[in-house]
């Protein structure tokens, strides 16, 4: 993105945000200081810092601008419903310290080697990975193809309908293993 920033003469001076923080020679010969890019992206209307594609997708549908065109991914005809999709962007996992019955159910069915190797995993801290993160998203659709497309469970298929629309392909390029299921249409 460019931004402007102007000089003491008044001529405004066009600048990238790479350039932020710097200091620009005017034509008039004066130093012109480039702000913070924060300073720059407030001043032309942005947030001051980029909001991931999940925050921009929620702001979109909190503002009523929810995504997508005038034509359905699915049937190509005009879009004039709306079916609700989940995208389980990542899940929480724990990895490490099984616990004493796990060593228990081990050496009952593993024998006690297997035992002590649980042992020493005991020894490990329970460690939390990832985090739950879901979003529930508007696609819009044509009314005849929303009974179709509740019933697609590849995949593969719906995150190909998602990608129709760039705001979304961001968001499955960003979380490639998203799961991803249509739960309803909102009409």
């Amino acid at each position: 993105m460019h931004y402007s920033v102007s000089c003491e003469c008044g001529a405004p001076q066009p600048v990238s945000a790479t350039q932020a923080g710097s200091r620009l020679r005017c034509a008039c010969g004066r130093s012109v200081d480039v702000p913070l890019l924060s300073v720059l992206r407030s001043s032309a209307g942005e947030s001051p810092i980029p909001r991931s594609t999940i925050e921009r997708i929620a702001a979109m549908i909190r503002d009523g601008e929810a995504p997508g065109g005038d034509v359905c991914p699915y049937s190509g005809r005009p879009a004039n419903d709306w079916v609700l999709i989940r995208v389980e962007c990542e899940r929480l996992s724990v990895r490490g310290g099984g616990g004493t019955l796990a060593i228990v159910v081990y050496a009952l069915v593993f024998g006690w080697l297997a035992a002590l190797i649980a042992a020493r995993e005991e020894v490990m801290p329970r460690e939390a990975l990832g985090r739950d993160t879901s979003l529930d998203i508007p696609l819009r659709i044509s009314s005849d193809a929303a009974s179709q497309i509740l019933r697609i469970r590849r995949q593969k298929k719906l995150k190909a309908l998602l990608r129709k629309t760039p705001i979304y392909a961001e968001l499955l390029d960003e979380f490639p293993q998203a799961h991803v299921t249509a739960l309803a249409t909102t009409s």
